[in-house]
């Protein structure tokens, strides 16, 4: 069983490297072709979380704060997100 410490990180890995990813993809600036929007991309990628019952409140909260900064990133892709303004 890992340790919390281990838990700790992984939720914060699984968390912030791919946010980096969606943050760090300059407009313009990438060898695909310009009918591709990499942010779309990025943002099909990845998902919105779930959590369970019996998952710890640290996790939950790990969670909560992935799917905000998700959908800061990706509500104009994703439709469970609530839209900007609303």
């Amino acid at each position: 069983m890992p340790s919390p410490k281990r838990k700790r990180l992984a939720l914060l890995l699984s968390v912030t490297l791919p946010l980096a990813a969606c943050g760090t993809i300059p407009s313009g600036e990438t060898d695909l072709p310009p009918e591709v929007d990499p942010s779309r991309v990025a943002c099909e990628a990845f998902t919105a979380l779930t959590y369970e019952t019996n998952d710890s409140e640290a996790t939950k909260a790990g969670i909560i704060a992935h799917n905000a900064a998700f959908c800061a990133l990706c509500s104009e892709y994703e439709p469970r997100c609530p839209k900007p303004g609303s």
